[in-house]
């Protein structure tokens, strides 16, 4: 995964008010450590679904 592009990418939907899909945060391997500390998933289908829909 190219982490730049990602950030570069990120940077122009907000530039232009738009917010991702949630997607990448599915497939993001940014933020493995959480695996260490938190509970379940993070980042869940219905919380996908969500986002898409109406954004964060």
């Amino acid at each position: 995964m190219d982490k730049s592009a990602c950030t570069k990418y990120h940077i122009l939907l907000q530039e232009q008010k738009h917010w991702p899909c949630g997607v990448c945060l599915n497939v993001c391997p940014v933020g493995e450590d959480r695996k260490a500390y938190a509970e379940g998933k993070q980042v869940t289908e219905e919380g996908v679904r969500h986002c898409g829909i109406y954004g964060s």
